[in-house]
């Protein structure tokens, strides 16, 4: 468990202060619901709806999250004649992920990665900053969860339906980086990510592409619908990044995050501005 007030910094804090108070006032969350405000017909209707919240204490929808910032090592570019490692090396070591851009070859060191993110099923338009932030981390495989020391024994706190989701955000942030740092050298995003950190925004509603800044792609129209918290869904968002960096780089656009568009279920702003500024931009377009 770790200590909100002394382990995050008070510029992310703030930022999650702001973000809510600005959540409460524009409309964009629907508000949380408790299960014990609910009226049922019978108690099997009850334990239904209990067993499909993970018997949660109650639900809200969309999230905020902050992605700490992140080391970033230029990716390896692989190439036959010039090269230190060799293909069966590289291919062979659990430290490194094989990455295809086009017809070139690439291999990333697998980052570890950490997130601040709002508890599942807290009021996210009204936050307590000491109960409901809770630090996840995707470290050699692993997904780590560390809840808040103020959370007493009675207070619910499980991870996020959209964990998955989530961490692969935070991994494909790193991924990116590692990329860009390897192709462009020090660009914004990766400067911005292993100093600040990313934001990462999600509600269910949509915005139109062309009305967000320049420099955000767009990803995810042409996806199945599938639950946010599947495996599926994390992949649709790894796989998005690596186009939306294509995209990137085939018009010569900075790269300054994405927009992972899911069907059916809302939307995922993937940004390296803070959660307060994405939600006042969106807000305005």
């Amino acid at each position: 468990m770790f200590d909100p007030s002394q382990e995050i910094a008070p510029n992310i804090l703030k930022d999650y202060s702001t973000a809510s108070k600005i959540l409460a006032n524009n409309g964009m969350l629907m508000s949380h619901a408790s299960i014990n405000s609910f009226s049922f017909t019978d108690k099997f209707n009850e334990r239904i709806i209990r067993r499909y919240l993970d018997d949660r204490s109650g639900m809200s929808y969309g999230f905020l999250v902050r992605q700490l910032p992140t080391e970033v090592k230029p990716a390896i570019h692989y190439n036959l004649f010039e090269t230190k490692y060799s293909l069966e090396e590289l291919t062979s070591s659990p430290d490194f992920m094989a990455v295809h851009l086009d017809s070139e070859l690439f291999f990333v060191e697998i980052p570890e990665v950490w997130v601040i993110s709002t508890r599942s099923g807290c009021n996210k338009t009204d936050l307590d900053l000491q109960k409901d932030l809770v630090r996840m981390g995707l470290v050699k495989g692993r997904i780590i969860f560390d809840p808040s020391v103020a959370l007493n024994d009675l207070q619910d706190c499980k991870p996020s339906y959209d964990t998955l989701t989530i961490l692969a955000h935070a991994f494909g942030n790193a991924i990116i980086a590692s990329l860009l740092k390897s192709i462009k050298g020090e660009t914004r995003f990766t400067k911005a990510l292993e100093t600040e950190g990313a934001s990462l925004f999600h509600w269910h509603g949509y915005t139109i592409p062309g009305q967000l800044l320049e420099g955000y792609f767009f990803h995810g129209y042409s996806n199945p619908s599938v639950s946010c918290s599947t495996v599926q869904s994390a992949i649709y968002t790894l796989y998005g990044k690596l186009e939306a960096l294509k995209n990137n780089l085939e018009h010569g656009i900075d790269f300054m995050g994405d927009v992972h568009v899911e069907p059916h279920h809302g939307t995922n702003i993937s940004s390296i501005m803070s959660l307060s500024e994405v939600i006042r931009h969106v807000e305005m377009v």
